[in-house]
């Protein structure tokens, strides 16, 4: 039974539960609890607080009623009635943590019902066929929650940044009470490197104008206004922009953007000289290419600075080239400076040390990062200093 199940460090559940505001909690329920561990935080916090685990692998509320600890549940995380019988059986619920699984779920009936008892129909368009699974999750914990009660749930990168999302977002920050949003480490979970964050919520309204980011590993936080968060919400991208100072801003008048045409696939197949991420160097250097343009597709050409777009080890990689003129892939963005003066500015911003870890951070994904021409553009106006 393959559930995508990515169980949770004892560090990252002690960082979790750690940061609720709650301060004596009677029942915390886990749906989709698998080894139990961010159970066991609570229990570790609160000596007294008894624990229920909701799962639909029998292994694990198996093992969790052996050991008597957990008051496990063998059910389906996804059936709408969830709420019902766990308000019928265990009263009102006032602390709900959770490490959903990650996979997307059909859009169906039951679906939409479990959304739709959450506040979150407009959240979603009706045209999505596909809906995540943390995001049902996280459904049925808001539904389940108390009015005083709170929630710790970890979710990736898509739900708190990616633009497909934002409505969740939107729906989040204005009609709920943030808490914390963590950002943590891209190795938190086993066989996953997915950017994932904690988020901790009550079902009041907040009343600031503002969320507060921080990182598991840094220890300063940035508090960031509700819109700003409802574009995207993770405290690396924001950071990034800190400690500046501007020699002189370029403008979008100062350069073009633009993305290889054809996908390194049909490329590989049609075309015998191209160049793709892979062949882009590891340390910021110049290129000599041969002569050969293709029509109908997007060539470097001769002065042209060239940015790795996806991928966790080749995102940033940057090159400018010196002569010749070849195609690029899809994975490759151009960016073509109107002057040479203009040319070296950008190309002292992106092959400075800092400037791909910077854009590292201000990537979107979850697993496969990639960087946007919007973010690119931004990055160039709006920096002051890669060094």
């Amino acid at each position: 039974m393959n559930l995508n199940q990515y169980y949770t460090q004892q560090r990252y559940s002690d960082l979790l539960v750690g940061r609720l505001l709650s301060e004596s909690p009677q029942i915390a329920v886990d749906l989709g609890f698998g080894d139990g561990e961010l159970l066991f935080a609570a229990r570790r916090r609160w000596h007294e607080i008894n624990l229920v685990g909701v799962d639909i692998d029998p292994k694990n509320v198996l093992k969790a009623n052996q050991a008597k600890i957990i008051s496990a549940i063998e059910f389906d995380g996804f059936n709408p009635s969830l709420p019902e019988i766990i308000q019928e059986r265990f009263g009102n619920i006032n602390l709900l943590i959770s490490n959903p699984p990650y996979f997307p779920k059909d859009n169906d009936k039951s679906t939409r019902e479990i959304i739709k008892k959450a506040g979150m129909s407009q959240c979603i368009p009706a045209t999505c066929k596909k809906i995540p699974a943390e995001l049902i999750f996280l459904a049925q914990n808001i539904a389940m929650l108390s009015k005083s009660g709170e929630i710790g749930i970890i979710l990736p990168a898509g739900v708190i940044s990616g633009e497909r999302w934002k409505g969740v977002r939107e729906f989040l920050f204005s009609e709920l009470k943030v808490n914390n949003l963590i950002q943590l480490p891209s190795d938190s979970f086993i066989n996953t490197d997915a950017q994932t964050f904690i988020l901790t919520l009550s079902k009041e309204k907040s009343r600031r104008d503002f969320i507060t980011l921080s990182h598991a590993t840094h220890s300063s936080t940035l508090n960031v206004k509700i819109n700003d968060a409802i574009n995207r919400a993770d405290f690396l991208y924001y950071s990034s922009f800190l400690n500046n100072v501007c020699e002189q801003n370029l403008n979008e008048e100062s350069f073009s953007i633009l993305r290889g045409s054809l996908s390194h696939t049909f490329l590989r197949k049609h075309v015998a000289e191209y160049l793709h991420t892979t062949d882009l160097p590891s340390k910021p250097s110049s290129l000599n290419l041969t002569n050969s343009p293709i029509s109908n597709a997007n060539n470097a050409i001769k002065g042209d600075i060239l940015l790795a777009r996806v991928g966790r080890r080749c995102l940033g990689k940057v090159a400018i080239v010196e002569s010749g003129s070849i195609p690029v892939s899809d994975c490759v963005i151009i960016v073509r400076a109107k002057s040479d003066e203009e040319r070296n500015q950008i190309w002292r911003i992106l092959s400075a040390p800092k400037s791909r870890m910077t854009l590292y951070n201000r990537s979107l994904g979850v697993g496969a990062k990639y960087i946007t021409h919007s973010i690119v553009k931004e990055y160039l106006i709006d920096v002051r200093s890669a060094t």
